[in-house]
């Protein structure tokens, strides 16, 4: 099995290397939620948390394949970003508030 795999999003490594049979690849990447992994043909490949070194291991099928390891933001990630920006639109209004509010005053 010829297994290279291409992480995108993240720094990118490649590794190649040939194996005869089913395998577990441990890539040097933290196992992160929202971590997906798919063959060149796009099937789903399963991601597993090693717990020993919290490292993210990839179980590819025998046979020539491509690894292509995306991640994708989680729900709480998507709210934080929520909140953020609702934090940022209240600052600029409370700031616009004030500078106003100093104007009039002089």
């Amino acid at each position: 099995m010829l297994v290279v795999a291409r992480l995108l999003n993240v720094d990118a490594l490649q590794r190649a290397q040939r194996w005869r049979r089913a395998a577990v690849v441990m890539i040097q990447q933290f196992w992160l939620p929202g971590l997906k992994a798919f063959n060149e043909h796009g099937a789903p490949i399963a991601v597993v948390r090693d717990e020993a070194s919290r490292l993210a291991s990839y179980m590819v099928p025998a046979g020539d394949h491509t690894i292509v390891v995306e991640r994708t933001p989680t729900t709480q990630e998507h709210a934080g970003k929520l909140i953020s920006l609702m934090a940022l639109v209240l600052l600029a209004l409370l700031l616009g508030f004030l500078i106003r509010r100093r104007r009039a005053s002089r």
